[in-house]
């Protein structure tokens, strides 16, 4: 990093050195133009034509923004110009004018613009409280135009269109986020965010964040759910079915056969289905991704499992046929389909699953 920091210093150190005496004068830096201690913010070049480089870190359609190859404040700078549409990452040399538009300085009537090298590693963004960014923060004004971060903040207002809104974090003073660039992201008031990136600039009286684009916007992923449907042969409802998660019994199923298991951390899973008198059906490699919720195809559970070996046999049969016509049995688990009797439909399900065993596919 620092071997190529030299090389882009190099090469706008010959780029100076080579210019036309006309231009080769008021060379200076991000810093210098931006650094300030007037009350209104105005840079010591206001109305002056300089010579100046840095780090195009944003496009936005009626402009640019330039920052040093650092992370500190006073180092980026807004660049209004629409006609010219350097790639972000490219390290350029230009002339303009310093001025002050609505209160935020830029450059305006830009002229010799050169690439002098592209592909660069844009600086990290500066990490800051949404109470620094607000209208009447002192410490705002060094960071125009140099790329910011919030940390965890919620939406705390909307305006009509989406034109801009308000996130707050845990200072409680919210500050603005604009929409310069034309993202898609909609906001929605109560949403929570991971972060928001962006250039910041002066606007309307009010200090900006602006996102170069959606993937600036980054929103807090809710774990996935799994939902899914398991249904019991020859029974009427589907209720009270276990379904395991990696071992553990998470879900147990609705009467209509339904079970959601929420909140499943990403990674990879079985899951097994399980209610007694049935056979366990089993389901490998159940991949969730962040944010995604998984519909598992629905499965029905093989019935006739009275003793729950894993396998439907003799012994089954036998159970069956010792509490055959009670009503109900002394052991509930007996009568398989639920129907309050051990009876033909407990039968035919042993008779005709006979030899099978678990786990099942799902």
């Amino acid at each position: 990093m620092r071997r190529r920091l030299a090389t882009l210093f190099v090469g706008l150190l010959l780029f100076v050195l080579l210019m036309p005496p006309a231009h080769a004068v008021n060379e200076v830096a991000i810093h210098e133009i931006q650094f300030t201690t007037s009350p209104t913010g105005e840079s010591a070049y206001a109305g002056q034509v300089i010579t100046t480089g840095g780090l195009v870190t944003a496009l936005y359609p009626d402009g640019f923004t330039l920052q040093e190859p650092l992370s500190a404040p006073w180092t980026g700078i807004w660049v209004a110009d629409a006609a010219r549409h350097p790639v972000p990452g490219s390290f350029v040399v230009l002339s303009a004018r310093v001025a002050e538009l609505d209160g935020m300085t830029a450059l305006t009537e830009v002229s010799d613009l050169v690439v002098i090298q592209s592909g660069g590693l844009l600086p990290q963004p500066v990490l800051l409280r949404t109470s620094d960014l607000a209208p009447g923060s002192p410490n705002a004004e060094a960071y125009e135009g140099v790329l910011v971060s919030t940390g965890r903040v919620t939406i705390a207002g909307v305006a009509e269109g989406a034109a801009r809104w308000d996130v707050v974090d845990s200072s409680g003073v919210p500050t603005t986020v604009g929409n310069r660039a034309g993202y898609g992201y909609q906001p929605q008031l109560g949403t929570e965010l991971v972060a928001v990136h962006g250039v910041l600039c002066y606007d309307g009286g009010r200090y900006t964040i602006e996102p170069r684009g959606d993937s600036d916007i980054r929103p807090v992923r809710p774990r996935p759910d799994i939902v899914g449907e398991v249904r019991l042969e020859r029974r009427a409802q589907w209720g009270g079915v276990i379904v395991q998660l990696n071992g553990l019994p998470i879900a147990v199923t609705e009467p209509d056969g339904s079970y959601a298991i929420s909140n499943v951390p990403p990674g990879t899973y079985p899951l097994r289905a399980y209610a007694p008198g049935y056979l366990v059906a089993e389901r490998q490699g159940v991949q969730i991704l962040p944010g995604n919720t998984i519909t598992l195809p629905p499965v029905t559970l093989v019935g006739g499992d009275v003793n729950n070996d894993g396998v439907i046999n003799v012994q089954d049969l036998i159970v069956i046929s010792s509490n055959f016509g009670l009503c109900p049995p002394p052991d509930p688990y007996v009568d398989i389909t639920a129907d309050g009797c051990v009876n033909l439909n407990d039968l035919v399900l042993v008779t005709q699953n006979f030899g099978r065993y678990g786990p099942t596919p799902w």
